[in-house]
C-alpha cells in the first residue's frame, strides 16, 4: 500500500518530494557548471577559467551562479576534488589488487596516462602549472595527502617484497617513479596533437624506462634469497603447526 501511496495516481510514476526535487535540481545544475567550466578550460586553458565566460555559456547571470560557487576558488576546488578522485581510485584498486612487483607499477604508470589522456584539463588543473592566486583547500590538500600516503603504501609493498633495492628511502623512490611518470604524461599530452594518430612515441617509453629502473634497482642474489625465504614462511608454520597465517 505505501509503494502504492508514492505513486501518482494518474501517471503510475513515483511522486518525488518537493526537498528531493530540488536536490536534483540543485546537482544537475552544479553538475552543468562544472561541465561548461571543463569546456573553457580545454579550449583556453586552465588559468583561463572565468566565471563570467561560464554563466555566459550558461545563459545565466553572475549572480545566479554564484549561488552555486561564490568565486573561482570555490570553482577550481570542486575541479579539482572531482578530478583527484576519478585519478586515485582507479590507481587504488591497481595498488590493492596486484602483485607487489613490477608489474604493479606498470599498471599505475599506464592507468594514470590513459586517465591523463581522457581528461587532460582535469590532468593540467591538478598535476601543471599552479594557477595564479588558487590556493589548495583543506578538503583539496587532504586528497592530495591520501593519494600520497596510498601510492607510498602500494609500492612500499612493491620493496617489501624484495623486487626493488634502491638504496634510498621508500618515499624517495615513490617520488623518484612519480616525477618520471608525470614527465612520460606531460610529454605526451604536450605532443600528440604534433604526432601521428596513434603513436606511442613517450608512451611507448614506459616499458623501456621501468626495465632500466628494475635493472638499476635488482636486489643483490642474497637479498632475493632471503625475501625468497621470508615469502615460504607463513606456508611452512602453516605445514608444521597446523595453522593459518
Amino acid at each position: 500500500m505505501a509503494q502504492e501511496a508514492a505513486r501518482d495516481t494518474g501517471t503510475g510514476s513515483p511522486v518525488t518530494s518537493l526537498k528531493e526535487r530540488r536536490r536534483l535540481y540543485r546537482q544537475e545544475t552544479i553538475d552543468a557548471i562544472l561541465a561548461t567550466a571543463r569546456s573553457v578550460m580545454r579550449e583556453q586553458g586552465v588559468a583561463a577559467l572565468n566565471l563570467n565566460e561560464v554563466a555566459r555559456r550558461l545563459d545565466v547571470s553572475g549572480q545566479a551562479l554564484a549561488k552555486y560557487f561564490p568565486n573561482k576558488a570555490a570553482l577550481y576546488d570542486e575541479l579539482f576534488l572531482r578530478g583527484h578522485r576519478l585519478f586515485h581510485e582507479p590507481e587504488q584498486i591497481v595498488l590493492q589488487t596486484t602483485a607487489p612487483d613490477w608489474g604493479r607499477i606498470h599498471q599505475w604508470f599506464t592507468v594514470r596516462l590513459d586517465l591523463a589522456c581522457e581528461h587532460p584539463d582535469l590532468y593540467s588543473l591538478i598535476w601543471g602549472d599552479s594557477v595564479p592566486g588558487y590556493t589548495h583547500s583543506t578538503a583539496v590538500r587532504e586528497e592530495i595527502g591520501a593519494m600520497l600516503a596510498g601510492a607510498r603504501r602500494g609500492i612500499g609493498e612493491v620493496i617489501e617484497s624484495g623486487a626493488i633495492n634502491a638504496g634510498v628511502p621508500p618515499e624517495r623512490v615513490v617520488d623518484i617513479l612519480m616525477a618520471v611518470r608525470h614527465g612520460i604524461i606531460a610529454e605526451h599530452l604536450a605532443k600528440r596533437n604534433l604526432l601521428p594518430s596513434g603513436s606511442d612515441r613517450f608512451s611507448g617509453l614506459i616499458p623501456d624506462i621501468l626495465a632500466v629502473f628494475e635493472r638499476a634497482w635488482a636486489p643483490t642474489e642474497q637479498q632475493s634469497a632471503r625475501a625468497g625465504e621470508n615469502a615460504s614462511l607463513p606456508a611452512a608454520t602453516s605445514q608444521e603447526g597446523g595453522r593459518s597465517s
